[in-house]
């Protein structure tokens, strides 16, 4: 390169750049390491951290040297995002969930589960995951885009955040989108276009080869505008209402969420008709507290109940892998979008 590029490395030097220098190369969406740690195991009695069936959750949780939560000026329920440098990008999401103090400075300690999601190999294959092993701790940034309907928004990269935020009250999200949990990016952003002017913001993550699920799940209660700064640019305008979209592995239709059981059962109508006309044996139902519980996001700290200005009025739509494929791809949304709209018109 010229002086005068050459010089852009060196701005502090008064005679200006050398001739021959070493520089590093890095890409747009590499992440700036702002520290290093330790990953070790966590302890056997640390049952939070621990896969058991059904439990996958506890993959995604962390326990942090107090030092070192001190350092990046993080608190518990924060989330971290975290680079094994041994392999090529694998990055994944956390959630400090506790912290511990440590004979080793700059430890992270996990369960099996949690050392694995950074131990993928591309074509999803388990590899040899070690007790222990050094990550850079990074600032989550993933690739901002402004949610374009013509676009599509085809993805180039391993991780993206999409959000586009209006004036309007209502704001609609798929926080495990892409390959994670397939077809929700897709409903989100027809459901967004349904509604006039409302908001979005969806994090879609693609593993090439397959693995997004593990590597980028982070369970609706945990999300924190911290680790995704498009989601932080969203969460605090206190929606009149908030609509998460999901996919699980039941053969049950959820319209979950606190908000008022009248809007949810209006919702539930609409999506039998839309199954009913497919000729499909789903149910539809909008679920009491007590029923599903790990789905049903009746929690307050679910961040789709969170995001309202009222605390109680998110919707959280967890569906089977059918409706979110073929036609349903494109009705699922606009039943959504009748319950709402016939629920807000009665008021």
């Amino acid at each position: 390169m010229g002086g005068p590029a050459r010089d852009r490395l060196y701005p502090d030097e008064e005679d200006g750049a050398p001739d021959d220098f070493s520089c590093e190369v890095m890409r747009h969406e590499d992440q700036h390491v702002i520290d290093m740690a330790t990953v070790d195991q966590a302890y056997a009695d640390w049952d939070d951290l621990i896969s058991h069936s059904g439990r996958q959750v506890a993959d995604e949780r962390i326990s942090v040297w107090d030092g070192l939560l001190d350092n990046l000026d993080l608190e518990i329920g924060d989330n971290i995002m975290l680079r094994n440098p041994d392999i090529p990008n694998q990055s994944a999401p956390y959630t400090i969930l506790q912290t511990h103090e440590d004979e080793d400075a700059h430890s992270i300690r996990m369960g099996w589960g949690g050392r694995n999601r950074l131990h993928k190999d591309k074509s999803d294959e388990e590899v040899n995951t070690p007790d222990r092993f050094a990550v850079e701790i990074t600032q989550f940034a993933p690739n901002h885009r402004i949610a374009d309907s013509e676009s599509g928004n085809e993805l180039d990269t391993s991780f993206t955040e999409v959000e586009h935020h209006s004036e309007n009250d209502i704001i609609v999200t798929a926080p495990h989108g892409g390959w994670i949990e397939p077809g929700t990016s897709e409903q989100t952003r027809i459901l967004y276009n349904l509604l006039d002017d409302c908001s979005l913001w969806n994090f879609e993550g693609n593993n090439d080869g397959g693995g997004s699920f593990d590597r980028w799940h982070i369970t609706s209660v945990d999300v924190q505008g911290e680790c995704f700064p498009g989601f932080g640019m969203v969460e605090d305008h206190d929606w009149d209402w908030a609509i998460s979209i999901h996919g699980f592995s039941y053969d049950t239709f959820l319209v979950g969420g606190l908000a008022p059981m009248g809007l949810r059962e209006e919702i539930v109508s609409e999506v039998e008709d839309v199954i009913d006309a497919q000729g499909d044996d789903i149910e539809v139902t909008a679920p009491s507290e007590d029923e599903w519980e790990l789905f049903n996001a009746h929690s307050e700290d679910n961040y789709i109940n969170r995001m309202t200005e009222n605390g109680q009025s998110g919707i959280q739509i967890e569906q089977p892998w059918e409706t979110r494929q073929d036609e349903y791809v494109e009705e699922i949304p606009k039943a959504i979008a009748r319950g709402l709209t016939s629920y807000l018109d009665s008021e």
